[in-house]
Order: structure tokens, then sequence, then C-alpha cells
């Protein structure tokens, strides 16, 4: 997220980075960002001011999370996701290994959330305990002062690592999946929060598929992309 970051500070923002343990489930992680913003609440300053939540794929779903299932809405104005599959990505256990596999190469190795059973793996794919997250999440009433603005990629190919057959044998899987258009992990009608069926949880969003670089962005990159920064940075205001 540097990037991001980045071009947030240039726009006049304060940016800070939220990390968590990505394999302990969407809600483990959403409770532990209002815990945070609680702490940073000690003088008033955050619950005065409220904070934007920028998410880039699940983390979208954690600040979406964080405001309507973990009390955060005190602290938060807006929300702004990326490529984030709010209704959930394929289904089955070959998923979460491509998105170990995907995250390992842009990011490390991280063995703990190398499974296809971790938390957070079975929420993305709809497979734990029913109501599911993401069905609480899409049934949760939309936080009052809350704003929702979600931004997608039209790229069909990811790099998963440096091995040419991996990446082919990876990338055909998920395109025969995937609903068309895509990120390359993620279907435009997921990432898409203004679509009907998320109204009630995010009244009045407003979603950007139309910036020059949209065939060009794929899920990775979405947070890499000058435009896509500039796009998030003037909804932030």
């Amino acid at each position: 997220m540097r990037d991001l970051m980045h071009q947030f500070s240039g726009a006049g923002f304060v940016a800070f980075a939220f990390e968590y343990a990505c394999h302990r489930g969407i809600d483990h992680a959403a409770s532990t960002l209002v815990g945070l913003l609680r702490l940073l609440d000690s003088a008033g300053s955050v619950s005065k001011n409220r904070v934007v939540l920028v998410g880039h794929s699940m983390g979208g779903l954690v600040a979406r999370a964080a405001v309507s299932l973990s009390g955060g809405e005190a602290f938060v104005r807006k929300v702004i996701t990326l490529g984030t599959p709010n209704d959930g990505t394929l289904q089955g256990n070959w998923v979460p290994r491509c998105m170990a596999y995907w995250g390992e190469a842009i990011g490390g190795a991280n063995p703990r959330g190398f499974a296809a059973q971790a938390d957070s793996a079975r929420q993305l794919i709809k497979s734990d305990s029913p109501p599911t997250l993401l069905d609480r999440l899409r049934r949760a009433a939309g936080p009052s002062g809350v704003s929702y603005h979600s931004i997608s990629g039209g790229y069909r190919q990811l790099d998963f690592g440096k091995g040419y057959w991996k990446n082919l044998i990876i990338n055909n899987y998920l395109q025969r999946r995937l609903p068309v258009p895509n990120d390359g992990l993620v279907g435009e009608s997921s990432s898409d929060l203004s679509r009907p069926e998320f109204a009630g949880n995010a009244p009045g969003c407003t979603h950007n598929n139309s910036y020059v670089g949209y065939p060009h962005a794929n899920h990775t990159f979405l947070v890499n992309n000058q435009e896509v920064a500039l796009c998030a940075a003037a909804c932030a205001r």
C-alpha cells in the first residue's frame, strides 16, 4: 500500500497503514481495527474528524465489517474499496491456494495463511459457518453518516511468481471460472459495491470503472496505479 499512501500524503492527507493477521478472519481484523481507532481517539480527535478507510481486496471487507459489524461507524466517514470481493470469490480449495501463491509473489511467504482452512480463506469463498460473514455484512444496515465508493480493475491476468507454466495454469483455471469482466481474481460484479444487492449496507455507493487505465489494471496493481490513487483521493475529500 506504500505507493497509494504516498499519493494520499501528496494530496494533503495524513496516511497510515493498518497491519493485521490476514489469516485469522475478516471479522477478527475488523475488531482489531476498531480497537486501534479507539486507542487513537484518546483525545477525541478521531471521532471528531472521522477517518477514511481505503481497503484493497480483502481489506475492503475488513473496512466494511469494521463500520457495520464492529461499531466503527463512530470513527469513520468514508469507505473506499479497491478490487474488493464484496460477493466473495470463487469457491473450491484451489482458490485459497491461488490467493496464497499470489500473496507470496507480491509480499513474501505467509505459512500460516497458506491453507484452504484459514478463517479468512473460508470467509472469502463463503464456506464459513452460516450465516456466512459476507451474508451478515450484506444484511447489516448501512451505518449512518458513512459514505462508500468502489473502484475496480479490468485486466484479466495476474503474476503468481516467476514460473511461466504456473502462471499459465493458474490464470487459465481462474478465467474459466470467473465472470467477465474481472481483474484476474475478482469479478466486476463482486467489486462493484454500488450494485442493488449491496444497497442496504452501502447506500448511495458510487463505483468507478471508467478511468483511462481500467483495461490495464489488474487486481495487484490497483494499489500501484497513480490514476486509481488520485481517483480515490478525490473521493476521500
